[in-house]
């Protein structure tokens, strides 16, 4: 008998939902799109018992996968529209693995296979998966680990995309994916749906390391800093750095004078600090 939560999942995927969207409506959360993604494939491998029109016709194996164990057949036998993309250098099942290995990380065909069958109802069989890594991994663009799992991106990229938005399209939003995006995932997934360009806003980052990141939980206890910005002001015509604080513990006196100092001196050391750490990360990437 299956439970109240995964029948209404079942039900959203037969009427053709993505994961993000059906998280949001049964958990009211779309970063939740894994788990939905998990309790689909267990349901499919049937260790989740019932049944459902949804997932009927969702072979976890492809019969004739067999019949063409080194063919590439490259068109899907299944689809439904998807998200529209000007890139014309990557073919369509390249496009899709590559979009799956930005959202599963470290993957083998199968996983990526089944994948793209449940998120976009395109069925491909595991040697037309493999033969569009062979192809990416041509390009320099997957690779391939010591497990034998395929990845997107070389792993411990030390730049981060919190914000990217081409040409009116969000790209990627650290709000609405619960996390930073890895800077060469965030360039894949712009490959995927623009041609690049226009860039209208982009955050990139770099974290500090453990000891900086305790010197910071310091300042934010003790003297209410919430953040140090760097810009450039166009009514001073002059850039600046500005620490910002909240409910500091200080008294606006003029005695208080060499206080109201160390309010400054304190995070000015900690940017200064990043920045040295951030430029040693950029001469090693």
């Amino acid at each position: 008998m299956l439970s109240p939560e995964l029948a209404r999942i079942i039900e959203l995927r037969r009427r053709g939902w993505g994961y993000a969207r059906i998280a949001r409506e049964v958990y009211g959360d779309p970063r939740k799109r894994y788990k939905v993604y998990r309790l689909l494939r267990r349901f499919e491998e049937g260790r989740i018992t019932g049944s459902s029109p949804c997932c009927k016709d969702a072979p976890m194996k492809v019969q004739h996968e067999l019949q063409h164990e080194n063919e590439d057949r490259g068109t899907p036998t299944k689809t439904i529209p998807r998200r529209d993309s000007h890139l014309t250098r990557l073919g369509k099942t390249q496009k899709l693995v590559l979009e799956a290995l930005a959202i599963l990380g470290p993957s083998t065909p199968s996983e990526i296979a089944r994948y793209i069958w449940y998120e976009y109802g395109v069925l491909y069989t595991r040697n037309s998966v493999w033969a569009a890594l062979q192809r990416l991994r041509q390009r320099g663009v997957v690779f391939r680990d010591q497990k034998g799992r395929y990845l997107a991106r070389k792993p411990g990229t030390p730049i981060y995309v919190e914000n990217l938005r081409i040409n009116g399209r969000i790209i990627w939003s650290t709000k609405e994916m619960g996390r930073p995006a890895v800077l060469e995932e965030a360039l894949i997934l712009a490959s995927l749906y623009t041609s690049g360009y226009p860039v209208d806003q982009v955050e990139l980052m770099i974290l500090g390391d453990k000891r900086l990141n305790r010197w910071a939980e310091y300042m934010r206890r003790r003297m209410g800093w919430s953040m140090t910005v760097i810009y450039y002001n166009e009514s001073l015509r002059s850039v600046k750095i500005e620490h910002r604080f909240h409910a500091p513990p200080l008294i606006a006196r003029l005695q208080e004078r060499d206080t109201w100092l160390e309010y400054v001196h304190q995070p000015t050391l900690l940017a200064g600090s990043l920045v040295e750490h951030s430029l040693s990360i950029l001469g090693g990437a």
